[in-house]
């Protein structure tokens, strides 16, 4: 917003960034904003120099979401979710105006009945609300619970005799758990559904191809499955698509282990920990179960130098799977953003000392993951449209109790009881879990990609998938990194 008179201007970045929003600014010479990084590098003012510390998270792969600012180039920025930004001749100034626990909603219930019946009309709110407009609306069906929950709200909303068009990626040849559940949704529901087959793609190869060639940044070269169907929704006339992103931190239960060790609830931690490792198809349950209820009850004392001695280990086995040098690390001084995405998904783990409210949807690696759907679906001309990053969704998940998120082994148990009596009882309380994600990358992204001879390859103590995984990042990185001055 352009105030002539006071020669300011306002700008503000929704609670999520669904919309993305970079900026370039030279304090009393130069503001330019625009929706991504290529826009604004075609001004001539706005210098080309790219951000080698990305280059090392691209290469890394982990490190994507290490901020809510910094882009691949030195004097873009992004602006984080949830900020005014308010630029003027005294400079730029930036203030949040949200986050999930600011505000203790109305009204909350106080019974399991209760919290069922909101999570329902709140999620049923949010998607009516994505529904509307002139462009015609679909939505993804993967055949988990997240995405299938949106898409059997959305057909009942739409008008007696109407049919959501949905797309869901298959594997027709050998079993395949997330196949059977896209199957049994398209069963139950009059969808319009598009199918679209791992062993059946030369129709989308092309557009996959094409917005790999020409994508913004190397992390999207991770996306094959994704590209894929917002490809077939582009060409299938749909220009809005929801989707079950993220659902998964939406139900975070995150330290309901360690409340229940505060509050010696020895039993119940021991069960819901047990349960939980069978669901998770580990062996020896109760062992692990063990585990988890001494690592409850350690002090935090004894806990931080665990955890800075786990983090240490875990960059190193990262960065020897990589191939990125040490002098290049150190150049970047890889091992300090390592700690800053690791303080940042701490920082960001909401709480207060009660425990009632809790939330993680602040994190950057959420903002990175929301963005790169943005950027991929705008390739194919579809925009995204999430209903789990509504803000009543959030607000009212933030005060979600945490036995509701987590029971009997059952992640988000109270959004598989919400939808419960609408899904198909294997879509609902499906226990594996299952993607096909890494298939459609290896068909679709192997074969256009030709590493370099001389690029290091790691040893054979590494998976095949992990090396394909590396050899692959390494080329879209050379191709990304080449085709820009």
């Amino acid at each position: 917003i352009w105030d002539p008179k006071a020669q300011a201007l306002f700008c503000a970045r929704d609670i999520m960034g669904v919309r993305p929003f970079c900026f370039h600014h030279v304090p009393g010479k130069l503001f330019a904003f625009a929706s991504d990084t290529d826009a604004l590098l075609a001004l001539p003012d706005v210098p080309r120099v790219i951000n080698e510390g990305r280059i090392a998270d691209a290469l890394m792969g982990d490190l994507e979401g290490i901020d809510r600012t910094s882009t691949f180039w030195l004097d873009v920025e992004r602006l984080p979710p949830a900020r005014t930004l308010q630029v003027d001749a005294g400079g730029a100034r930036q203030a949040e105006y949200w986050n999930p626990l600011r505000n203790r909603p109305a009204d909350l219930p106080d019974t399991e009945a209760g919290w069922i019946e909101a999570v329902r009309r709140s999620l049923e709110d949010a998607v009516r609300r994505r529904l509307r407009g002139t462009a015609r609306v679909g939505s993804m069906v993967s055949g988990g619970l997240d995405s299938s929950s949106v898409a059997a709200l959305a057909q009942g909303i739409l008008p007696a005799g109407a049919r959501l068009p949905t797309f869901s990626a298959i594997n027709s040849q050998g079993p395949c758990i997330e196949t059977e559940c896209v199957r049994a949704m398209v069963g139950a529901f009059d969808f319009d559904a598009h199918l679209i087959d791992l062993n059946a793609l030369d129709a989308l190869t092309p557009a996959v191809h094409d917005q790999l060639d020409h994508m913004v940044e190397p992390f999207d070269g991770t996306m094959s499955l994704v590209s894929t169907v917002y490809a077939a929704a582009g060409q299938a006339g749909v220009r809005c698509l929801l989707d079950g992103i993220p659902a998964d931190n939406l139900y975070s239960f995150g330290d309901y282990y360690r409340g229940l060790a505060k509050q010696r609830q020895w039993r119940k931690l021991w069960s819901e920990a047990a349960a939980a490792h069978r669901a998770q198809g580990l062996r020896l349950p109760r062992l692990r179960a063990l585990q988890s209820l001494v690592g409850a009850a350690v002090p935090a004392a004894v806990r931080r130098p665990w955890d800075a001695w786990r983090h240490r280990a875990e960059f190193r086995d990262l960065l020897s799977a990589s191939l990125i040098t040490p002098g290049f690390a150190k150049q970047v001084r890889l091992a300090e953003r390592f700690k800053r995405y690791r303080a940042d998904m701490k920082r960001t783990r909401l709480g207060d000392p009660t425990g009632a409210p809790q939330s993680i949807m602040t994190a950057a690696y959420i903002t990175a993951g929301v963005e790169r759907y943005n950027r991929v679906a705008a390739h194919h001309g579809v925009e995204p449209r999430p209903p789990y990053l509504d803000r009543q969704v959030i607000e009212l998940h933030a005060w979600l109790p945490l036995d509701l998120r987590q029971r009997q082994g059952w992640d988000k148990w109270v959004l598989r009881a919400t939808m419960a009596s609408l899904l198909p009882e294997a879509v609902s309380w499906r226990k594996v879990r299952a993607h096909l994600g890494e298939r459609f990358n290896r068909t679709l992204t192997m074969p256009w990609v030709s590493p370099s001879g001389d690029a290091a390859v790691p040893g054979p103590s590494h998976s095949l998938a992990r090396v394909n995984q590396i050899r692959a990042r390494h080329a879209l990185v050379s191709r990304w990194s080449t085709r820009r001055p």
